[in-house]
């Protein structure tokens, strides 16, 4: 993981921003394994010494009024990032927005006119 680190202090240096994805931190259960625990604190750890590098974006997460878009919108927000959440179904934007505290955008990414809204 030397090279996420390197790759974090390089955007640090240069005034740049990101937010880490493809990784969510393991559940704090009883069935955790050794492994699980220390990727929990490197992540955990990362995000507090990159705290700089890894916020301030704005994320447009489309489908995430549930399931997995849901998620990465709460991992965006745990990461500091503005989000907007994006959704054909407007109840369930509207729930997963107010309960995340995010803006809400009705939309379908497979309509052109949808897309010029956002």
């Amino acid at each position: 993981m030397e090279w996420l680190r390197t790759q974090l202090l390089f955007m640090r240096d240069h005034g740049m921003k990101a937010i880490l994805i493809g990784h969510s931190p393991p559940a704090r259960t009883d069935a955790k394994t050794p492994r699980d625990e220390t990727c929990w604190q490197e992540y955990t750890l990362w995000m507090q010494q990159y705290r700089d590098v890894l916020s301030g974006r704005v994320e447009i997460i489309t489908g995430s009024g549930g399931g997995f878009g849901k998620g990465i919108a709460e991992t965006f927000l745990n990461q500091g990032a503005k989000v907007i959440i994006a959704d054909f179904v407007e109840d369930l934007g509207q729930k997963t927005a107010s309960e995340l505290k995010c803006e809400f955008i009705k939309a379908d990414v497979t309509k052109k006119a949808d897309w010029e809204k956002i």
